[in-house]
């Protein structure tokens, strides 16, 4: 059983990540309206993971995080803000926490229950460097070794998309073409990407656009 402690004012997000965590039976919720509180709880209960709830991320709480990182290594900290701006997205991708990820609850509040247990392993959790929309576009993809296969887009950044596969169990491409149909497009859209990792198991893929690919602002529709 992991101890996991949610700290924050009572609030909507606080609300929604509880009600998130609470999905996952491994985990025993215990939730702290103040930091203070939450300090007494680590040694109490050896704290798997925080989950903060924040009202806001700016400038100001970037400027905290490094020394918060350094002075801070007892329990890993998942920091859940309501907007993270995409200049400090984009600098969080270049950071190297070692004990805080932060995610933005507008679009990744599904993926805190899987972050909390990486952290509460020990596994590595990368900061994104683009904020990933779920989608429900289908499409097509090919690659230059002759691999093909209809596909089911389940989420899509600027950056890139992870797509499900339904007819082969692997790609065999380095990079590939990517055709994705749209109810809200006239036409198809093409992008060229590259493979960076994919789950036989699940059947899931990653891709990451490739520069110069100028239709994918497009898919983002």
């Amino acid at each position: 059983m992991y101890q996991i402690a949610i700290v924050g004012k009572p609030s909507p997000l606080r609300f929604q990540l509880s009600k998130t965590l609470q999905t996952n039976p491994t985990y025993h919720l215990l939730t702290y309206s103040s930091p203070g509180q939450m300090l007494e709880a680590i040694d109490k209960y050896g704290l798997s993971a925080i989950v903060f709830s924040l009202d806001a991320l700016g400038r100001a709480q970037m400027k905290q995080l490094e020394f918060i990182d350094s002075n801070f290594r007892s329990v890993p900290l998942l920091l859940v803000a309501p907007r993270i701006p995409d200049d400090l997205r984009f600098e969080l991708s270049k950071c190297s926490f070692d004990n805080i990820r932060i995610l933005d609850s507008r679009f990744e509040i599904a993926d805190v229950s899987a972050v909390v247990g990486k952290l509460g392993n020990g596994e590595p959790v990368f900061h994104r460097a683009h904020c990933r929309y779920r989608t429900h576009q289908t499409g097509e993809i090919a690659g230059n070794l002759g691999s093909h296969s209809r596909v089911r887009l389940i989420n899509i950044s600027q950056g890139g998309v992870q797509l499900e596969l339904r007819d082969l169990e692997a790609i065999y491409d380095d990079t590939v073409l990517l055709h994705v149909r749209s109810s809200h497009r006239p036409h198809p859209t093409t992008v060229r990407a590259e493979v960076r990792w994919q789950d036989p198991k699940t059947r899931r893929v990653g891709l990451r656009f490739m520069e110069g690919a100028e239709q994918r602002p497009m898919m983002l529709l």
